[in-house]
């Protein structure tokens, strides 16, 4: 009978560095899976798109270089077959980007998203963004854009499909609910209304 002793750590007394490799991996998921779903504006420093791809493309390589030369120091590669040692360096040209876009969804997303939503202060921001519709496999097909998620990655915030068909590839007013921290503003909720302009007008007209 497999235990989850078994299942989990592949054996059922497992070694201490098996325990702590086996939970620091399933930490590891749990962090990129949140920082995928998480709807987080980051502080300035963290903001800028270039700056963002630079710093962890870096970051990604210089990981990257450590990891195989790990495995050069210790021997792994020596031991495996010239196919299965094929496969590895094939890898090597996509594991920077991989392994940056792994670091920026952990310390650029869910881990300030995590501060910043239990120890962040209540906050709101005003904005004017625009909806838009676009068909996408990966990602919503309903957003806003610009506003504090001009400089974003991702440049956008999912709506529902009512929000974009009330306010069809247009200028809105949103009104963002969250916690904020010096690392940015983590999105709770938000309300999407017409234009302060309309609004404006449409009072005007409803007072005469």
């Amino acid at each position: 009978m497999i235990t989850w002793r078994t299942l989990w750590f592949g054996s059922e007394t497992p070694r201490q560095r098996q325990v702590i490799v086996t939970v620091s991996v399933l930490l590891l998921v749990a962090l990129m899976c949140l920082g995928l779903f998480v709807d987080f504006i980051p502080a300035e420093w963290l903001r800028h798109r270039g700056r963002i791809r630079h710093m962890f493309g870096f970051i990604g390589l210089c990981l990257t270089i450590l990891l195989y030369g790990a495995l050069i120091i210790r021997g792994h590669m020596a031991r495996q077959s010239f196919r299965e040692n094929l496969k590895l360096w094939a890898a090597f040209p996509f594991a920077p980007f991989f392994l940056g876009w792994v670091c920026w969804l952990v310390l650029a997303k869910a881990l300030p998203w995590s501060f910043t939503r239990f120890f962040g202060d209540d906050r709101s921001i005003q904005a004017t963004m625009w909806t838009a519709h676009m068909s996408s496999r990966r990602s919503c097909d309903y957003r806003l854009t610009g506003g504090p998620f001009a400089d974003t990655m991702p440049a956008y915030l999912c709506v529902g499909s009512r929000v974009y068909d009330a306010y069809p590839d247009r200028e809105v007013q949103v009104r963002l609910i969250g916690k904020a921290s010096p690392l940015g503003f983590a999105v709770v909720s938000g309300f999407v209304g017409p234009p302060l302009q309309e609004s404006t007008h449409a009072n005007e007209s409803a007072s005469e």
